[in-house]
């Protein structure tokens, strides 16, 4: 299981030092063979989507992904699910293969 921990903010409000080339990070290593990736309170935003798309390429096609949502109330929750909907298709992942739980 490969758990991907967010820091707490988002990054696309964040300082430009914070910035990491996932490609470099990531880019030359081999492909992880792991059968489950559980994202925990990461905001997914747009300025980390290389990153995920790094990982989504490097592991199997039938790895399960899990996703953590956090909400308030049900108009919150709509707009994570929309949010996670899209990432998941935006990472070309399959959707019965992504799950989503409650931080």
């Amino acid at each position: 299981t490969l758990h991907i921990i967010g820091n707490g903010f988002d990054l696309a409000h964040g300082i430009a030092s914070t910035y990491k080339d996932s490609k470099i990070m990531l880019g030359n290593m081999a492909p992880i063979y792991v059968n489950k990736v559980v994202v925990y309170g990461h905001s997914l935003s747009e300025v980390d989507m290389p990153y995920f798309h790094e990982i989504a390429k490097k592991v199997t096609d039938d790895c399960k992904w899990y996703f953590s949502i956090h909400y308030d109330d049900i108009c919150s929750k709509d707009k994570a699910l929309k949010h996670i909907y899209s990432v998941i298709k935006s990472l070309g992942l399959k959707q019965c293969n992504c799950h989503t739980f409650k931080m």
